[in-house]
């Protein structure tokens, strides 16, 4: 065999290993970037990024509690607002009725 035909089945082989590559390559992409795959890359990513968010949450909180809880009391009361005024307007409204004398008494 010639130097030249065995510099040419070299080639042939790098070629071949090459192309191998190649396609598992670009088969890897591709199940890479189907649309499940996608979601499931965003879904842990936001997964892993929520846990690190609570984590650092629960660490303040421990930090600072008496600033947490008011906090909370505040969140609490902007969301819940209408609901307590509510309560409070019929809590005060009840004290007037019965703080109110009754039409049938006397004073002597």
């Amino acid at each position: 065999m010639k130097d030249e035909d065995r510099e040419l089945l070299v080639a042939a082989a790098v070629a071949r290993a090459a192309r191998t590559r190649l396609s598992a390559t670009i088969g890897a992409i591709q199940r890479r970037v189907t649309p499940r795959a996608l979601v499931d890359d965003a879904l842990r990513e936001v997964r892993e990024r929520g846990v690190g968010l609570a984590e650092g949450t629960v660490s303040l909180a421990k930090r600072h509690p008496i600033e947490t809880a008011a906090a909370a009391a505040v969140v609490t009361g902007v969301i819940a607002r209408k609901p307590i005024w509510q309560a409070v307007s019929r809590l005060f409204s009840r004290r007037k009725e019965t703080s109110a004398p009754s039409a049938g008494s006397t004073k002597d």
